[in-house]
């Protein structure tokens, strides 16, 4: 706190130089401080060092998705454009200038602006290949899957031993679903490195997606060499278990990785683990401890936060099919496989009241913290047809995106608000006593279908190697049902056949409800 109001005093005199001095000094870890990671963003932008202050913007924005970080973002972002412009209108034709610009609106997410600054560079040099590089990047973050390709082919054209790029058209191929050309990308890529480890995981993703699991589950074993998870892999003295070595009378650890949704999604598996293992303990997130504490008698299930008992080995949760060779469809349907609470169930089933008619649950966004997924969200606004359905709606996200806020407080008592659940056993005692969960990509789906309650799944139109099935059922809960996007971006379409499906079902609800029989399950 002392290094940040000096440095703040420091700015407000002018002496930015000395400021930064100080900063550069202290240790990385202090920057995990939200205000001192502002003040040195602020800091390296008084200095013109746009790139590092955005960089440092990103860090913000992934700590917390709140508005803040993003609006000193944008600030700053515009500062830099200022300068940029200014000197590209007195230099319209220096490639360097533009080439930062376009590095300027990639960390800012302007994705518009870098297609508009990437044509202006190749109308002078077409085969410039940064400009293609971030061309590329820039279409698929705005789901312009097909001129991505026309990019990445127009690369490898001029230098086809380039696997970064054969990687890159492997991945918006996968977006296309074009998964053949996709897999073909992928092992162009690793022919040239083999040592390629993001490739070889986005290869395991590909295989995964066509329905190749044996093949797809050893490639995913390279995920823990990727950049992005490789801080991630337990630490650990025991050896890991790939099913390589006989459990029998050991005590094997399986960690959660990655997301919610995923932990949810192959706890399936740890009964069968149990079999093998004299003791299996189980460490998960903190919110699905109390839920999940209900899988198996035989596990001892812990958080991140507590002491691991005395083990043998250990297992990260999503290489468990692995490690048991489990590489058939009909290996991994087993729902439902949790139960909520019955203590929870009976005060929640007090608190939602009388069922009326068709009781369906909603959650249309993912999780709001760190670095969201906006082409998996669904805008509230979009969901209005939704609403007049003859059905009680109520919603299950944990928390409003910032831009649904206004469109939530109109509905009012139209989507009942459950408030904010304390953890995921009491959002599986609500979800057990609803009809139907309407749900994108995200753990709330992941939970229907865990519970066994049935789930429409409102999908992007580059879906994802899970619910990869073209007939619209999931491999892996019987009772979910894929909505997927015909154009990337357009939600239209899915939502209006959500309704339409959803009318059927109330309408039938309705007339069972009337002539005194059961309610037709969704």
């Amino acid at each position: 706190m002392a290094l940040l109001m000096r440095c703040v005093q420091l700015r407000c005199m002018g002496a930015v130089d000395e400021a930064v001095r100080l900063l550069s000094a202290a240790p990385p870890a202090w920057f995990r401080f939200p205000p001192l990671l502002t003040e040195r963003a602020q800091l390296f932008a008084d200095q013109g060092r746009f790139e590092e202050s955005l960089e440092d913007c990103r860090a913000l924005i992934a700590q917390s998705n709140a508005g803040a970080p993003r609006q000193l973002r944008d600030q700053l972002a515009a500062r830099a454009l200022d300068v940029i412009d200014a000197g590209i209108a007195e230099f319209p034709s220096d490639v360097d200038r533009l080439l930062r610009r376009i590095r300027i609106c990639l960390l800012a997410e302007c994705h518009e602006q870098v297609v508009d600054t990437c044509r202006r560079v190749l109308d002078v040099f077409p085969d410039h290949p940064e400009a293609l590089n971030n061309l590329g990047y820039a279409l698929v973050a705005l789901q312009r899957y097909a001129p991505a390709i026309d990019c990445y082919r127009a690369m490898l054209a001029s230098a086809p031993d380039d696997a970064d790029t054969w990687l890159n058209l492997g991945n918006v191929l996968r977006h296309e679903r074009q998964l053949d050309c996709a897999l073909d990308a992928y092992r162009r890529a690793l022919a040239l490195r083999p040592a390629f480890a993001e490739a070889h995981m986005e290869h395991a993703l590909c295989l995964l997606s066509d329905g190749q699991f044996a093949a797809g589950w050893a490639e995913f074993e390279w995920r823990w060499s990727t950049r992005q998870l490789r801080p991630y892999y337990f630490k650990d003295a025991t050896p890991p278990w790939l099913g390589d070595f006989d459990l029998s009378g050991k005590t094997i650890v399986l960690w959660d990785e990655q997301g919610l949704g995923d932990t949810l999604q192959f706890v399936r598996f740890v009964p069968r683990v149990a079999d093998r293992a004299a003791r299996v303990v189980l460490r998960v997130p903190t919110s699905l401890k109390s839920l999940l504490q209900m899988l198996d008698p035989r596990v001892l299930v812990i958080d991140a936060l507590e002491t691991l008992p005395a083990h043998d080995c250990h297992c990260p949760l999503m290489s468990v099919p692995h490690a048991l060779g489990l590489d058939r469809p009909a290996d991994f349907l087993c729902a439902p496989y949790l139960k909520p609470s019955p203590n929870e169930v009976g005060d929640w089933s007090r608190r939602l009241g009388v069922r009326r008619r068709l009781r369906v649950g909603v959650a249309w966004a993912g999780r709001q913290s760190g670095m969201i997924n906006p082409t998996r969200d669904v805008p509230l606004a979009c969901l209005a047809r939704l609403w007049s359905v003859d059905a009680d709606f109520f919603a299950l996200q944990k928390d409003i995106p910032e831009s649904d806020c206004a469109d939530h407080a109109e509905l009012g008592a139209v989507l009942n608000d459950c408030g904010k659940f304390d953890d995921f056993v009491d959002t599986a005692a609500v979800v057990a006593q609803l009809d139907l969960v309407i749900a994108v990509d995200s753990v709330i789906a992941h939970l229907a279908g865990a519970l066994g309650t049935p789930c429409w799944l409102m999908l992007r139109a580059s879906g994802e190697w899970r619910w990869d099935n073209p007939d619209g059922v999931s491999s892996w809960y019987p009772g979910v049902r894929v909505f997927r996007q015909r154009v990337p971006g357009e939600w239209d379409a899915v939502v209006g056949e959500v309704v339409a499906a959803l009318r059927r079902v109330a309408d039938e609800d309705a007339a069972s409800v009337r002539s005194g029989s059961q309610s037709p399950a969704a």
